[in-house]
């Protein structure tokens, strides 16, 4: 039976494969006509036999026939494997094996990967994060404090959001990248980590030596930007990424002592997830029971994904965050976007703009409208493929081409790092300064 990996972890939206199948190139075709009239030698023709009648093809070839979304050629598979078995000199049977499944999928399925034992390992392993947890910019050519992780090392130690870093590990930060800098903090074999910090209202510098420890890696972080003004970034969305989204929205609500009135949701470089922590982001900000996303596989099946009812969203919201005072389905929001946006993303935004007014500022999304599932073929190794086709709540597929924001922002030197940084992020700025416009008309329709 083939075994399909946890949904939770595996069933994530597509982002490096978009649009249709496309027809073989005559590069391809030419290939393939090369293998078919060359004549195999012996020990490759009896290794082709035995890679074609293995358990693990026969499953492939099962789980192509009931899920993969686009056509699928069973002579030319095999035909690719015996290509890529005389193209090359495998040593041993797996990297046979491998090569043909790799050649074969690589050529005829574009919306799938193979991968081979090795990957799908690291995939399954849970990957830890050691660090002190703060988010870090660059200020007057110096790091800066963004905002330290409530239960991280450097908030423990009484490091503060707005502390410029002068050194680290008695490494001058001046004029550095940010990539640098984080990268010199993460791969160092120390236990402890030195910075010495100028703040604000303080002569002398201070000096803090701050544990490096596991770091709980989030889906969501933010901060207050200015007056009833919050920015949240969803990097990813997982289980918990509604939770952590409505913990941080409380959090900028304590610090502003009231409620909300404008919220900046970053979704730059979010590729997607699984598809119901994305309709548990979607519910704070929409009405109950409402359609948030559709999918269809190949067989023409619909799933419809929708809010929960009234009764059970009151009481999951009170329960995450008893205190929460913005009226989110009300509160003006804005979504950054860039080409890095993908199908999790896109459903949000047509499901937002389906039952609220939505402003999006920056660049094009990446236009993955498609779902994928990686499943094990059972030889240790899996195949990555599109399995259904994403569609908004109006029953429209997703555009392949990507959503076009209403303001165009370009930032090409702008790296993930610097997302949601006030001083080098030209999309938050220009965010910023359409709130401020939207505060003046309405102070001058109150006038008039």
């Amino acid at each position: 039976m083939t075994k399909t990996l946890p949904f939770s972890l595996f069933l994530s939206l597509l982002l490096s494969f978009s649009g249709n199948v496309q027809a073989q190139s005559q590069t391809q075709l030419t290939q393939i006509e090369t293998a078919t009239t060359k004549r195999p030698s012996d020990s490759n023709q009896e290794l082709h036999e035995r890679i074609i009648k293995s358990t693990a093809w026969l499953k492939l070839l099962e789980v192509l026939d009931k899920k993969y979304l686009g056509a699928v050629d069973e002579t030319a598979l095999s035909t690719f494997c015996r290509l890529a078995l005389e193209s090359a000199a495998p040593r041993t049977d797996k990297e046979a094996s491998d090569s043909c499944y790799k050649t074969a999928i690589s050529y005829l399925l574009p919306l799938a990967e193979f991968i081979p034992s090795e990957k799908l390992a690291t995939l399954k392993k849970k990957p830890v994060f050691l660090g002190i947890g703060l988010e870090l910019g660059i200020q007057d050519e110096y790091l800066k404090v963004v905002s330290t992780i409530e239960s991280g090392a450097a908030h423990r130690g009484g490091v503060m959001a707005g502390d410029v870093i002068l050194t680290l590990d008695g490494v001058s930060t001046k004029s550095q990248s940010l990539d640098s800098l984080v990268s010199r903090m993460r791969n160092t074999s120390a236990s402890y980590t030195n910075l010495k910090i100028a703040r604000r209202g303080v002569d002398q510098a201070l000096s803090f030596d701050i544990p490096r420890e596991e770091v709980k890696i989030t889906s969501c972080r933010g901060r207050l930007l200015a007056a009833d003004t919050g920015y949240l970034r969803a990097s990813q969305f997982i289980d918990e990424t509604r939770s952590q989204a409505l913990m941080v929205i409380r959090r900028m609500e304590k610090e502003n002592q009231g409620p909300l009135r404008n919220l900046i949701l970053d979704l730059r470089g979010n590729p997607g997830g699984a598809l119901p922590a994305i309709v548990g982001m979607a519910e704070p900000f929409i009405p109950a029971s409402k359609l948030v996303l559709i999918t269809k596989d190949k067989h023409g099946e619909k799933h419809e994904y929708r809010t929960t009812a009234e009764e059970s969203s009151t009481e999951s919201v009170s329960r995450l965050a008893p205190e929460i005072k913005s009226e989110l389905k009300q509160i003006h929001l804005i979504i950054l976007t860039d080409k890095l946006s993908g199908g999790g993303s896109e459903s949000l935004i047509a499901a937002l703009r389906e039952y609220r007014p939505v402003t999006l500022m920056g660049e094009k999304t990446s236009g993955s409208n498609k779902v994928t599932e990686i499943v094990e073929i059972g030889n240790g190794s899996a195949i990555k493929m599109a399995t259904a086709t994403l569609y908004a709540p109006n029953e429209v597929s997703l555009p392949e081409d990507g959503i076009v924001p209403d303001r165009m922002v370009a930032f090409p030197s702008l790296s993930k790092a610097d997302y949601g940084n006030s001083m080098n992020d030209p999309v938050l700025q220009a965010a910023l300064l359409s709130i401020q416009e939207n505060r003046k008309d309405q102070v001058k329709q109150k006038l008039d």
